[in-house]
């Protein structure tokens, strides 16, 4: 249920940001963000890493993420992101669900890969079966 609702999440911090300016370089932060998350996740599960380290390697790519997706005008928005205002907002509320999710999954880590009902099984399967179409895709359009 987390890592889907985190999922859902990044997928709307996405589309909130699009028209902030660079797509493709935005969307490679916000994927760096999902990304950076499970492997966090995982190294919690497998015993690879502490959550002292794992906190402040979060809260830095957080920043970073944010400072991507607002750098044309956070200089002159306040320092406490729960002063912002519409758009920036939103876009604070968005990223603190995420960390609350990512944090609850650091504390309690499980394999965020691993389904938890035959359902969630068959859904994933079909999302990686979509992936890799869309892989073979574009490797058979290079030529």
């Amino acid at each position: 249920m987390d890592q889907t609702t985190f999922d859902k999440l990044i997928q709307d911090l996405k589309a909130l940001v699009y028209h902030h300016g660079n797509n493709s370089e935005l969307n490679w932060y916000i994927r760096g963000l999902a990304g950076n998350h499970k492997l966090l996740v995982e190294s919690v599960y497998n015993g690879n890493a502490d959550l002292k380290y794992c906190a402040l390697k979060w809260k830095y790519i957080v920043d970073d993420v944010l400072d991507h997706i607002l750098s044309s005008r956070l200089a002159g928005m306040p320092e406490d992101r729960k002063e912002w205002t519409g758009e920036d907002a939103k876009i604070n509320e968005l990223i603190t669900k995420i960390t609350e999710i990512h944090n609850k999954m650091i504390n309690q880590p499980t394999n965020p890969d691993r389904p938890t009902t035959l359902k969630s099984a068959h859904a994933r399967i079909d999302e990686l079966n979509l992936k890799l179409a869309e892989i073979m895709q574009q490797v058979y359009n290079l030529d």
